[in-house]
């Protein structure tokens, strides 16, 4: 390899490693410091090599085309000492860098890496700047930082101005600590405070909501309380029952939101303890299938749910989509099977979900045009419950001739686990051949014929 192609690539290496001695002896040997983009000083930034740092920018490294992200590897590793060098490099004569958005866009790199040291530095660094703080205030809010609140408090920040959206965004960010800050050391409109209340009832954060109306927080729209279905937050329901704000004023609308959200516990209470629309119920179970809320379902049923159109709907959903125990629940509380066509059956039989074969013949499946391969007869044959009866263009399967058949090959398979094989396959052929006799022809695949017949004989 041409040793002149390789000294950017050991420079990039030792920077990297803060190897000072060996990146000195490349500047000196001529090693072109801003080879491969700038991919060395790139690497010292990253792993807060500081001192290489100093001896790539004499060298003449590039920061201008790279400022922005260069300025964010330092603040997002809050490496004081690289930003210190940094920053006076983007500012001008005016003391002012070129794009303010530069500083500004390190500054919530630094608040949302929790790095306060880093705050600090680009604080200062922009002091000349009249660009909007509220980004920043808003970020440390939501992440939890008093720290950084009180820094950019201390820089002329002001947290409690009428758009502030600190206390919201504590709120939203579930961030107790900030907001019980922010309430002990100002005042916010009742708007503020409403919007504050409503964040924490949407994000489910009930020790934000009691330090809110500790503080004098109101729910000013009451109909916000269905925003606990966003996270299934009970507590925040009961906790605001008992403060004079009652869900039963919104029963319809929170089981139809809990219902979409997938919020159970929510669910559960307010259909327990409520008179819900039975058409908000009855609609629901095709919403919780489409949704794959289990719970929702289970929930839903036992709220007695007609299972008629809307089963029936439901359970078409439920094994186009693969979600058989749905399927298995609805068919449970009677969800008709008899509008689904064999494209059903072959469902099952592709995800050897065989299980639920019963439930849906005795829900009245049609089975006219299946077109079975040996195989599928085989576990249909297994399956295939006793009481039920098949309609297709033949008449009916009669449930005794399937019942002989299913018996005898219960003698069959006991035979084999007492060592008759010979016999037991013998007797286990005979009840496939006379099973698949009592099947009309055109549920059987053209292949499935004599040569079949023989070879399993």
């Amino acid at each position: 390899m041409n040793p002149v192609k390789t000294k950017p690539i050991t420079l990039r290496r030792a920077s990297a490693e803060g190897d000072s001695e060996l990146v000195q002896q490349l500047l000196a040997d001529g090693c072109a410091v801003r080879e491969f983009d700038d991919s060395a000083l790139r690497s010292a930034l990253r792993h807060k090599q500081a001192i290489i740092v100093k001896d790539l920018l004499a060298a003449g490294a590039d920061l201008k085309n790279h400022a922005e992200e260069f300025l964010g590897i330092a603040a997002r590793n809050g490496d004081c000492a690289s930003l210190k060098q940094l920053l006076p490099r983007l500012l001008g004569a005016n003391g002012m860098p070129p794009d303010p958005r530069i500083i500004e866009s390190a500054l919530q790199t630094a608040i949302v890496a929790l790095k306060p040291k880093s705050v600090r530095i680009l604080v200062a660094g922009r002091s000349k700047l009249e660009a909007d703080i509220s980004k920043a205030i808003y970020l440390a809010a939501k992440h939890g930082s008093v720290e950084i609140l009180k820094i950019l408090r201390k820089s002329g920040s002001d947290l409690f101005a009428e758009r502030s959206p600190a206390l919201k965004a504590a709120s939203e960010g579930r961030q107790p600590q900030v907001v019980e800050f922010l309430l002990s050391n100002g005042a916010f409109s009742d708007e503020v405070m409403s919007a504050s209340v409503c964040a924490a009832v949407e994000f489910g954060d009930l020790e934000t909501l009691e330090i809110l109306m500790q503080h004098g927080g109101k729910l000013l729209r009451p109909n916000a309380i269905i925003g606990v279905t966003n996270n299934d937050s009970l507590d925040v329901l009961l906790f605001l029952e008992e403060h004079g704000h009652s869900y039963r004023w919104y029963a319809d609308e929170l089981a139809e939101s809990a219902i979409e959200r997938n919020a159970p516990r929510v669910l559960d209470l307010v259909i327990t303890m409520e008179d819900v629309s039975k058409g908000i119920i009855d609609n629901g179970l095709k919403t919780a299938v489409e949704t794959d809320a289990y719970k929702i379902l289970e929930i839903l049923i036992n709220a007695k749910a007609d299972a008629g159109v809307n089963g029936s709907i439901a359970l078409q959903i439920a094994i186009a989509s693969n979600r058989f125990k749905m399927a298995k629940l609805l068919l449970g509380a009677n969800a008709k099977a008899s509008d689904l066509d064999c494209t059903a059956i072959k469902t099952i039989f592709e995800h050897e979900q065989w299980w639920l074969l019963p439930d849906l013949f005795r829900g009245g499946i049609a089975v006219t045009g299946l077109k079975l391969s040996p195989e599928d007869a085989v576990n249909l044959f297994l399956h295939f419950p006793a009481e039920a009866m098949a309609t297709d263009s033949a008449g009916k399967l009669h449930s005794d001739s399937v019942l002989n058949e299913r018996v005898k090959f219960t003698k069959a398979t006991a035979k084999i686990a007492t060592q008759h094989q010979l016999e037991a396959k013998t007797m286990i052929a005979t009840c496939l051949h006379s099973f698949i006799s009592l099947l009309p022809p055109d549920l059987l695949n053209p292949d499935f014929g004599p040569s079949w017949r023989r070879s399993t004989a």
